[in-house]
């Protein structure tokens, strides 16, 4: 989130590289993702630090245990799912939310 705030034209390249990866990130792939990536290191400021604490915070209570997950209204889909499951989810929860 700092690159993306510092140096947003270089945040694509890093992401992509930090994708590559399976499993979790520490500190040595990180910084082997940015170096392969050509990325400005940097060092993540308070507002990063805080956005994270949050988001591990609102999953712990939601019950996320991996990403990608997505939550529309009250339902919580996880991993990867196409764009059309999304729509069709999405075009739900509107339907029930406007009584139709």
């Amino acid at each position: 989130m700092t690159t993306w705030r510092q140096h947003p034209d270089q945040f694509l390249a890093l992401h992509e590289k930090l994708m590559q990866k399976k499993g979790y990130h520490d500190a040595a792939s990180i910084a082997t993702a940015v170096e392969k990536s050509g990325t400005t290191p940097v060092t993540p400021d308070e507002k990063s630090m805080e956005t994270l604490s949050t988001n591990l915070q609102l999953a712990r209570i939601v019950g996320v245990q991996g990403t990608p997950a997505t939550i529309i209204g009250d339902e919580m889909i996880p991993g990867a799912v196409p764009w059309e499951t999304l729509e069709e989810v999405v075009k739900e929860k509107l339907a029930a939310a406007h009584g139709k």
